[in-house]
């Protein structure tokens, strides 16, 4: 079984747009998300699943269903998020930058990879932990380290920090060597694993991805279908907070298509395959023509797609 990787699981939390009242205890694991990172067709693909569903801080019975947490960056990766929406975003955001320093180069190493997400990781870090720091003790991080550490400001700075780990979980997967899917989240190092999960739902999720044996050798067709399985599965499991799958990604090294969600073929082997295995799909021309036929390049919009064109126009 390869090895996997399961986050603590965070939603993906949207900042309230009016005042409303702040709970007494805020607990998290009620809210929502779900992600989903695959290495799969012998290392040469990598598929990306995420929910479209996210909460309001403070107001978990508000919901937004059509939220994005995917995220295009350099070198054909692709990002998936968990956590305060706004914070997902600046980590992203400065993973894409510093990726971009290296588009000169013209292959992408793992190391360069996970280096550029610790660093973004540790900016946000920093600027988050600042922006408490000036709100609950009035100084900056710099201005604490200054402290005497015997001091009681020095100690309630310490407890601040022990307190906040940055709420942000995320899956950024593509070809690097080989497919791989880079998991960080609360308090991990960022790694590279075949298999992870972040989210609310990633438990659920992971469960079922374990229960199908999923593989890297694994055809594409058969792993969209764990995967869509594993979506379901965590909706299932948090059905007032998981939403549904927003379209797949699919990424090779040539090119990045996605998959509808809610694709014919694939509803028909999701009921087909409900209670049978699934290892008949690897080797069925019939179906990888049909899932390769309903995949389509980033850009083509829904009228164009139901019109059968699945290539960006060129004008």
């Amino acid at each position: 079984m390869i090895a996997a990787r399961r986050s603590r699981g965070l939603p993906a939390i949207l900042r309230v747009p009016v005042s409303l009242p702040v709970p007494k205890c805020r607990r998290m694991g009620h809210l929502m998300t779900v992600g989903i990172g695959v290495a799969c067709q012998r290392g040469t693909c990598v598929v990306m699943a995420a929910d479209g569903k996210g909460s309001f801080e403070n107001e978990p019975s508000l919901s937004h269903e059509r939220i994005g947490k995917q995220y295009s960056l350099p070198f054909g990766l692709y990002g998936n998020i968990a956590g305060v929406v706004t914070l997902c975003n600046s980590v992203m955001n400065r993973i894409f930058t510093g990726l971009e320093a290296h588009r000169g180069s013209s292959t992408l190493r793992l190391d360069t990879l996970r280096d550029a997400v610790e660093d973004a990781r540790y900016a946000e870090f920093l600027h988050y932990v600042d922006g408490k720091m000036r709100r609950h003790l009035g100084m900056t991080v710099e201005q604490w380290q200054q402290l005497p550490s015997a001091s009681l400001h020095y100690r309630r700075g310490q407890r601040l920090l022990n307190r906040s780990p940055l709420p942000v979980e995320g899956l950024i997967g593509g070809i690097v060597g080989s497919g791989c899917v880079i998991h960080f989240g609360l308090g991990d190092t960022a790694c590279a694993d075949p298999l992870a999960c972040i989210g609310i739902g990633a438990d659920a999720a992971y469960r079922w991805l374990v229960k199908r044996s999923q593989e890297v050798y694994m055809s594409i067709p058969r792993t969209i279908l764990h995967i869509a399985e594993a979506m379901r599965e965590a909706k299932l499991d948090q059905p007032k907070t998981v939403g549904d799958p927003a379209d797949y990604v699919v990424i090779t090294e040539r090119q990045i298509r996605r998959m509808p969600a809610k694709d014919p073929t694939l509803q028909q082997m999701l009921a087909k395959y409900v209670e049978a295995d699934t290892e008949e799909i690897d080797s069925s021309d019939e179906i990888w023509r049909a899932i390769q036929g309903a995949m389509y390049l980033p850009g083509i919009s829904k009228a164009d797609y139901e019109n059968g064109i699945r290539e960006a126009q060129s004008h």
